[in-house]
């Protein structure tokens, strides 16, 4: 009875981190609006792609096989984060997953724009 109460806790304890960090992917998309692209580059890094279409920027940064918990399993996630500039400050903040855990879907995704947030 000890080790599934102990289980218990410790996946509780998993989700727990799990929705804080997917609470911060969701704040990150409203919050980085209007940054200009020095502020994101010096929290985020230096993005794994930049290209410029019809004058705006966009920036895609890739979290690939990873290992998070996603949900209460413990497993590969993959999340691609596209930071959008104009006149260089951020216009919009997207993400893609692949395979999104349920309760947390964007998780993954807090590993780059979390350091963002102040």
């Amino acid at each position: 009875m000890r080790k599934c109460s102990l289980a218990l806790v410790l996946c509780l304890l998993v989700e727990a981190c799990a929705l804080v960090r997917n609470e911060q992917a969701v704040d990150a998309s409203s919050e980085l609006i209007g940054r200009r692209r020095a502020e994101i580059m010096a929290c985020a890094g230096i993005p794994d792609q930049d290209e410029t279409h019809g004058g705006r920027e966009i920036a895609t940064y890739s979290v690939a096989n990873r290992h998070t918990a996603s949900g209460v399993v413990l497993s590969v996630a993959e999340c691609t984060v596209r930071i959008e500039f104009e006149r260089g400050r951020v216009s919009n903040v997207s993400y893609t997953t692949l395979e999104p855990g349920v309760l947390a879907p964007l998780e993954s995704c807090a590993e780059i724009v979390a350091g963002c947030l102040r």
